[in-house]
C-alpha cells in the first residue's frame, strides 16, 4: 500500500474515533437499558466497559491494523468493519460467559452493537470520503512513474489520470 504524510495521523485518528464510537455507544446501550429501571444495576459495568475497549484493542492487532488509505474501497472497508465487529462479539461473548456473565445485560450488549455497527461504517464512510477529498483538492499527492509501454502500463496511467482521489500523479 502507498504510504503518505497523512498514513500515520489518519491511522491514529481513526483508531481513536473507533474506541470513542465503542464507548459511546456502550454508554447509550447502558442508558438505553437501565434509564427506565429505578433499582442499581448489578455487575460492574466500568469494568465491562474497560474489557469492551481492551477487545477492540485486541481485534484490531489481530486483523492486522484497520485498513484505510489511498486506494480504501468503501465496501471493502465496511467488510472489514463487520470482521472486527464480529470477532468483537466472540470475545465479549467469551469474557461474559467465562466471567460472572450472569451479572451482565445482554440486552444491554445488543442496544450496544446496534449502535456501534452503523455508527463505526458511517464513521469508515466518512473517513474515506473526506480523504479522497483532500486528495482531489491537491494535498497529499505522491508521484509515481509507469514503467513500459504495453496496454497495462497505458491502463494503469489513465486510471491515475481519471481517480485524482487516489492521489498519485
Amino acid at each position: 500500500m502507498f504510504r503518505s504524510d497523512l498514513a500515520r495521523p489518519l491511522r491514529a485518528l481513526l483508531f481513536l474515533g473507533d474506541l470513542a464510537l465503542l464507548a459511546g455507544a456502550f454508554g447509550l446501550g447502558y442508558w438505553l437499558k437501565f434509564y427506565w429501571q429505578a433499582d442499581s444495576t448489578e455487575g460492574d459495568y466500568g469494568q465491562l466497559l474497560g474489557v469492551f475497549v481492551g477487545a477492540w484493542l485486541v481485534v484490531v492487532y489481530l486483523s492486522g491494523g484497520e485498513g484505510v488509505g489511498r486506494m480504501s474501497d468503501l465496501l471493502s472497508s465496511l467488510g472489514h468493519v463487520l470482521r472486527l465487529l464480529v470477532l468483537h462479539v466472540l470475545l465479549i461473548g467469551a469474557y461474559v460467559a467465562f466471567s460472572k456473565g450472569y451479572l451482565y445485560s445482554r440486552e444491554q450488549l445488543l442496544y450496544t452493537y446496534l449502535i456501534a455497527a452503523p455508527a463505526l461504517m458511517a464513521w469508515r464512510v466518512c473517513l474515506i470520503l473526506g480523504v479522497r477529498a483532500w486528495h482531489r483538492a491537491g494535498h497529499g499527492l505522491r508521484r509515481v512513474a509507469v514503467w513500459g509501454q504495453g496496454p497495462t502500463a497505458l491502463s494503469l496511467a489513465e486510471f491515475f489520470g481519471r481517480h485524482p482521489e487516489t492521489g498519485l500523479r
